[in-house]
């Protein structure tokens, strides 16, 4: 079903299994969301199928890990999907995507440009997100990508630096994440928004996608 609250992209980071599955899970290791131990990269898909994922009182759920084909199943025509990359190699994330028919739904994250540059070879026509450290290096990944969407901080979020990105014909991405999100869940989430927003921003991520969306429905900036 379509996300409640009309949220646009979703954040799913990719690993792959000792087999090489593209799975979906945060942390290198299993240690923390399910009840077994050890490194991704050191299980098959078909160990990691006979855990389940715990819930934050680390009690055994009737979930498993999902593998991104799974994912992608599941989402098709509903929502973006950001997928944020955590692997070394990118031909099997890119046959799943091919599989499912997602081209058009996905767009890929990395602060490793090698690994960017893999797909952007391949696949051409396919949507990137660069992460940027400083304005230097947003005009070296405007250069070297022509991307869709640039990810900055706010140590250097200015009026100079949107400005290049938009004329780069890119899409503008900050986070909300940790004090800015803290305030939010405050009731302050009109000040956090005028930070957000202040020179630009078009694409904010987010831990409260529910409050976040009615701040920006009172200022008719989201339908």
């Amino acid at each position: 079903m379509p996300s409640p609250w009309g949220v646009d992209i979703v954040e799913l980071d990719v690993r792959l299994t000792k087999d090489k599955v593209p799975v979906i899970l945060h942390d290198g290791t299993i240690d923390r969301t399910t009840n077994g131990s050890g490194k991704i990269k050191d299980l098959t898909w078909k160990e990691l199928q006979k855990l389940s994922l715990t819930d934050k009182q680390n009690q055994v759920t009737p979930y498993k890990v999902p593998s991104l084909q799974q994912a992608l199943e599941q989402a098709k025509g509903k929502i973006l999907i950001d997928l944020d990359l955590k692997v070394n190699s990118v031909d099997e994330i890119i046959a799943v995507i091919e599989q499912c028919k997602a081209e058009d739904q996905v767009f890929f994250f990395d602060s490793d440009y090698a690994i960017l540059k893999a797909i952007q070879k391949q696949k051409p026509e396919w949507m990137l997100m660069p992460r940027c450290y400083s304005s230097k290096h947003t005009i070296k990944a405007l250069k070297l990508f022509t991307p869709q969407i640039i990810h900055i901080d706010k140590g250097f979020y200015t009026a100079e630096v949107v400005q290049k990105i938009k004329d780069g014909k890119a899409r503008v991405w900050m986070n909300a994440l940790g004090d800015t999100d803290a305030e939010i869940r405050k009731g302050n989430a009109q000040k956090a928004l005028d930070e957000l927003l202040h020179f630009g921003a078009n694409i904010i991520q987010t831990d409260e996608p529910e409050l976040l969306l009615k701040a920006l429905r009172k200022r008719k900036l989201h339908w």
